[in-house]
């Protein structure tokens, strides 16, 4: 009796353990592409607001009409709104990328395409 409920636990220690380590490399792959994306988000924000800023965009926004609050403080400008607006595309296309490269790996641990794991 005690030998079937150590054999019993046994078996469901092995499928935890390996149930962890099939779904550890998804997790790596997925932090390490929300990493990127963070890193190419705040890179690319940091380059857009300063082409913007090089170029005078809000002075040229407001001259054109574009921005209809005609006293944007520092915080609030036209051109760092585009800013942020670049970076937040980043940050979720690097969500999407890495949560689908998550169930990739998991589509291939269970065998649904054998052909491209």
């Amino acid at each position: 009796m005690w030998q079937q409920v150590h054999k019993i636990i046994n078996e469901a220690s092995s499928r935890i353990a390996t149930g962890i380590v099939n779904f550890l490399p998804g997790v790596v792959v997925l932090l390490v592409i929300l990493a990127v994306s963070v890193l190419l988000a705040f890179v690319a924000r940091y380059v857009i607001l300063r082409a913007l800023t090089s170029l005078d965009f809000d002075r040229h926004a407001r001259q054109i009409g574009l921005s209809t609050h005609t006293d944007w403080s520092v915080t609030r400008s036209p051109s760092l709104l585009i800013a942020r607006a670049v970076q937040w595309t980043f940050l979720v296309l690097g969500l999407l990328i890495g949560r689908r490269s998550f169930s990739l790996l998991a589509d291939c641990w269970r065998g649904s395409w054998p052909e491209r794991c």
